[in-house]
């Protein structure tokens, strides 16, 4: 079973890429590729994860159920969307990394093709 190869939203910490990776997590972050700031929508960043048959993770819930929700009806592809309900602080980072952390370590990247899922 493959662990699913992440691609971090511009509103997660670029941290937790950082302490993921060293866990040997294959995750990247929208800042290490240039994909941050207004020219760069939620659809935009769904469409680079794809592309790159990456999971995206992010707290934008409601535009990415949204997009979850269009995508399906046109019939495109995605290899993931995981949602965060809430945000997490700096200071609260192990939590999440601990929800991520064993998130991939619990799917397979293919189970996880063109699917909504949250932590």
């Amino acid at each position: 079973m493959a662990a699913p190869k992440l691609y971090l939203d511009e509103d997660v910490s670029p941290k937790v890429a950082e302490a993921l990776r060293r866990q040997g997590f294959d995750v990247i972050h929208a800042l290490e590729v240039g994909r941050v700031g207004e020219n760069y929508s939620d659809e935009a960043q769904l469409e680079y994860a794809a592309s790159h048959q990456r999971v995206i993770f992010s707290y934008n819930r409601v535009e990415f159920e949204e997009l979850a929700a269009r995508w399906f009806i046109a019939k495109r592809e995605h290899w993931g969307i995981v949602l965060s309900p809430r945000q997490y602080s700096l200071k609260r980072l192990k939590i999440l990394l601990g929800k991520l952390a064993e998130f991939l370590k619990e799917n397979d990247s293919t189970a996880l093709r063109n699917q909504l899922r949250y932590i």
